[in-house]
């Protein structure tokens, strides 16, 4: 089986589930791509971006750190980085 079509299939769904709010199941995805491809730096954005959705800040910071290791001018993952440490409530403020 190749691994680089199974990789990308995977990609696509978890894009298909997090675009559909089921990111749960993203997670799992993108954690299959990372499996298969641990230096991706998209693929850990995502990864990032859907468990900070699912409430595991943690998790969602320390994937993020990881992408910056890998490409660190990557802007996305430097912007990204900063809303997980600096989470802005609804009024505006952040969170303690």
């Amino acid at each position: 089986e190749n691994l680089e079509h199974r990789a990308r299939a995977y990609f696509d769904l978890g894009q298909i589930y997090a675009g559909s709010g089921d990111h749960r199941q993203a997670i799992n995805a993108f954690r299959k791509v990372d499996e298969i491809y641990p230096d991706d730096p998209t693929t850990l954005l995502w990864l990032a971006h859907s468990l900070q959705v699912d409430g595991q800040q943690q998790a969602a910071i320390e994937t993020t750190q990881r992408a910056l290791r890998i490409d660190p001018e990557d802007t996305q993952a430097e912007e990204l980085l900063k809303q997980l440490k600096n989470p802005i409530t609804d009024t505006g403020n952040p969170q303690p």
